[in-house]
């Protein structure tokens, strides 16, 4: 079976390092963007399975990104990272409407630690190999 690729997308070069350390060890590739226009590049140069985006960036939101994610590349699972513990209605009301659309695999506070993110992360990587069709 094909090795399976997650991009996290985070403007914060030390969140990015933390990320890197905790996922180290998973059985999966993990390619990480420094900003959502860094992430568009990596999307169209990989063939990426799960992506992680933080929501508040400088140069794009989150939301924004997942926005190109899904009409782009739809068969994409998204999963919202936030370290924001305040969310401003419409990123919760975009959040909840894609998680309910099922656009939008989960959503994951950064204060809820690596261990939680990773969990996660396995979860739909699962969920993306129970989806791909048998081989012939």
């Amino acid at each position: 079976m094909k090795q399976k690729t997650v991009l996290f997308v985070d403007d914060d070069e030390r969140m990015l390092g933390s990320l890197r350390r905790a996922f180290i060890d998973e059985p999966y590739t993990t390619l990480l963007a420094c900003g959502a226009r860094e992430a568009i590049d990596l999307l169209r140069k990989n063939e990426v399975h799960v992506l992680v985006t933080d929501l508040r960036m400088p140069d794009m939101s989150g939301l924004d990104l997942l926005e190109i994610v899904k009409s782009e590349y739809s068969e994409i699972i998204m999963i919202v990272l936030s370290g924001q513990s305040q969310l401003a209605q419409p990123e919760v009301s975009a959040i909840t409407r894609g998680v309910h659309q099922d656009e939008i695999f989960a959503f994951a506070a950064k204060v809820d630690g690596a261990e939680e993110l990773q969990g996660i992360v396995r979860k739909a990587i699962e969920s993306c190999e129970q989806t791909l069709p048998a081989p012939s």
